[in-house]
């Protein structure tokens, strides 16, 4: 038996060598070469782990890597960054529109992207690092698609609506014209003020634009994406919850998260997620009165709630997602606070008075018609040595207070939390608006546009609010 067993070794020698690392030489030597298409740029290369080529494989490695913190330890943040920049930038001269596959419809995330194209210069197009870290896209590969396929054109955009907001503000500052407002209002006043040649000239002296095509305009479908970057998902998990199938539609959110290259959430296991809980349902009233305003469209206002808590979203993108399913517009300010209210309903808050969601038109119109005097002599001096005093006797931190002011004269007071530098109270007094604000995870607890007096009365309960939330981060914190 033992001769059998030497000349097993010897024969084993023999073929492999003795030495294990050149055992290893040599099945690495011999090891195949796989070539195919690359599951992220669809070139026809030498494949490696996941089906990606070699470049694309690289820049799933530095993703994942950059994604993490803890590994700036012996490489800077500049030098990764730097390098996820020179993988995954947009290239005009990359584009490969020739070799580009003919698709009969593009996938959720495929059509938000060619959304997100739209009215981007071919020269200087900046693309946000999410679509990376989340979807692991080419730009260049999905342009190219989108030119090839006719979704996407190249010209010279006679549309100046969607120039940013500093190029109108700059036309109407060299017009002498009014430059402050939202920027629909600084639209209308280049329509108003502005002949068509004038308006033609502004928007072809931004150079050549990436421009949705009719085709593409189809393809997309009525709704943008406003909370996700996939046209199929929210239009369906927002379907399922219409139908009143909110588990159904809670486990495609988790399948959506568990799909990305980095997901959200800490130590979240989206592939077996806890059950959810749902406060707002469908088929239930409300325990409080919505909005005159809203109550036409309330099994919309519950669903626009219930998707945007489970997507983790702030309860403002609420207004827009809400004003698009609807097709109609209202005044936002009320449509903020309401949203906000309910998603703090929805995460079952405590210690609000919800009662006060009904009120909250009246209360919009009271603001909105308030005479602007109100604003102008603000008596500051005495509100911030009254803030002061009253923060240092409630033993809180006087140096987490912060005061400056912005260029319009704007006063503008926060109070952060230690070394988070998160803000959790907010106090802002203008000429035109003020408000005291209590930020928080679920909700904002405010009061808007009164009197100085009527500020200066509440700041001992301004300071509860932060004392009682700087303790519960610092519990959090601690553990």
């Amino acid at each position: 038996m033992n001769n059998f067993i030497e000349i097993l070794k010897n024969q084993f020698n023999i073929i492999f060598g003795t030495n294990k690392e050149e055992i290893k030489d040599i099945k690495i030597k011999n090891k195949p070469e796989f070539k195919g298409e690359c599951a992220r740029c669809h070139k026809i290369a030498p494949l490696k782990k996941r089906g990606l080529c070699e470049n694309c494989f690289e820049v799933r490695k530095l993703l994942v890597f950059a994604a993490n913190p803890q590994n700036y330890n012996n490489r800077s943040y500049y030098d990764i960054n730097k390098q996820l920049d020179e993988l995954t930038k947009y290239d005009y001269n990359k584009l490969d529109i020739e070799s580009t596959e003919i698709v009969e419809h593009l996938n959720g995330v495929e059509k938000a992207f060619l959304l997100y194209c739209d009215a981007k210069s071919i020269e200087d197009f900046k693309i946000a690092n999410y679509w990376f870290y989340e979807h692991f896209i080419d730009c260049n590969y999905l342009i190219s698609k989108f030119i090839k396929n006719e979704y996407l054109e190249i010209k010279y955009s006679n549309d100046f609506s969607k120039l940013t907001t500093d190029i109108l503000k700059g036309a109407l500052k060299k017009a002498n014209l009014k430059v402050s407002g939202t920027k629909s209002e600084l639209v209308k006043r280049i329509e108003e003020n502005f002949t068509d040649e004038q308006i033609n000239n502004l928007a072809q002296n931004q150079g050549k634009k990436f421009v949705v095509t009719e085709k593409g305009l189809q393809e997309i479908g009525n709704y943008k994406p406003i909370l996700a970057h996939d046209v199929d998902f929210e239009n369906n998990c927002y379907d399922l919850i219409l139908e009143n199938k909110l588990n159904e539609a809670y486990k495609m959110m988790c399948q959506y998260e568990h799909n990305k290259l980095i997901r959200r959430g800490l130590n979240c296991d989206w592939k077996n997620p806890p059950e959810k809980k749902f406060r707002i349902n469908l088929d239930k009233n409300l325990p409080f009165n919505l909005p005159n305003c809203m109550k036409p469209y309330e099994k919309d206002v519950k669903a626009t709630t219930i998707y945007t808590n489970i997507m983790g979203s702030n309860p403002r993108n609420s207004v827009p997602f809400f004003c698009q399913r609807i097709n109609a517009d209202f005044n936002r300010r009320i449509l903020e606070k309401a949203f906000i209210f309910l998603s703090a309903y929805e995460s079952g808050a405590k210690g609000l008075d919800y009662s006060d969601i009904e009120n909250l038109e009246q209360e919009q119109i009271r603001i909105d018609n308030a005479p602007k005097e109100i604003f102008e002599n603000l008596s500051i001096d005495k509100f911030i040595e009254e803030l002061k005093n009253k923060i240092i006797q409630a033993g809180l931190d006087i140096r987490k207070l912060e005061y400056d002011v912005l260029k319009d004269g704007t006063s503008n007071f926060t109070y952060h939390i230690g070394d988070w530098n998160s803000q959790i109270g907010r106090i802002v007094f203008g000429k035109k608006k003020s408000s005291m604000q209590i930020l928080t995870q679920d909700t904002v607890k405010w009061l808007d546009n009164l009197p100085m007096e009527e500020y200066i009365n509440n700041i001992d309960k301004w300071i509860l609010y932060i004392k009682e939330i700087e303790k519960h981060y610092n519990e959090l914190y601690n553990s």
